[in-house]
């Protein structure tokens, strides 16, 4: 009987001291003994310096940080990201489309009423030409995880903790994007990480851009003037994308906002 109940006690403490080192173990050892993750920042860096960038989130994970961009960065930027990469490839809309390929965009554009005109129709092309780059530049055998954030965004550390738990513990799921809630009639494309399989179709979008603008600007056309659809945007674009690469969503339920000084020119230092 005595053997047993020590067999027991010996039994619980075990257990005990098991969880009690997983939940004291440094988050950076962790990741380190287990998934590499590479994040991702494309096309700015806005607000990096706020205490709620995800500045920490990179840190705790003792991620490797590539990004491509259309300005240059600072030494305080690349230390405190862990910048292994910096790709300073101006996105420039006349270089990478003909004269003709543009008035054909500006045209069909006009027909999907596309959020934010041609300036917005730019600024979602540039994103998805420096997630283009950014994957170029990141060694596949090298990375369990891809990760891409934006920097103006702003969490509190507990809400990064739930993103860095689920990375820590959760399976990651193949031929799936985890990603943000605020969809905007599509999918969310402020933070988004998989596997490398799966974020590297999600990074792939660049080139498929038109064909997606030139199909739903034929729908547009066809359908009855009395009908006002909902505007065409980057996240729907992104959407019928996925969809067609066969990704699925989920949604990593965190609360957030976008830094609003992310157009300030203090923001952009």
């Amino acid at each position: 009987m005595k053997i047993h109940t020590i067999g027991v006690i010996a039994f619980c403490l075990f257990v005990f001291l098991t969880v009690w080192s997983m939940c004291h173990t440094n988050k950076k050892e962790m990741f380190s003994e287990k998934s590499k993750i590479a994040f991702v920042i494309s096309g700015r860096s806005y607000c990096y310096n706020d205490p709620l960038s995800p500045k920490y989130l990179i840190q705790e994970t003792n991620g490797d940080t590539y990004v491509s961009l259309n300005h240059s960065i600072d030494t305080d930027f690349i230390e405190s990201f862990n910048i292994v990469k910096v790709d300073h490839s101006p996105f420039n809309v006349k270089t990478e489309f003909d004269g003709s390929t543009m008035d054909d965009l500006k045209a069909m554009l006009k027909h999907t009423e596309y959020d934010g005109g041609w300036n917005g129709f730019v600024n979602t092309l540039s994103m998805h030409f420096h997630h283009m780059k950014n994957l170029n530049n990141i060694p596949k055998e090298k990375y369990d995880i891809i990760f891409y954030i934006r920097s103006d965004i702003q969490m509190e550390k507990s809400e990064y903790d739930t993103i860095i738990n689920k990375l820590s513990y959760e399976k990651i799921k193949d031929n799936t994007i985890y990603t943000c809630k605020k969809d905007n009639d599509g999918v969310c494309d402020q933070y988004a990480y998989g596997n490398y399989e799966s974020m590297s179709k999600y990074l792939s979008l660049f080139s498929h851009i038109p064909n997606y603008i030139s199909m739903y600007s034929n729908i547009y056309k066809s359908l009855p003037k009395i009908f006002i659809p909902t505007r065409f945007n980057a996240e729907r674009i992104l959407a019928y994308y996925l969809k067609e690469k066969k990704i699925n969503i989920e949604i990593v339920d965190v609360t957030y906002n976008l830094n609003k000084n992310r157009k300030s020119e203090t923001c952009k230092l």
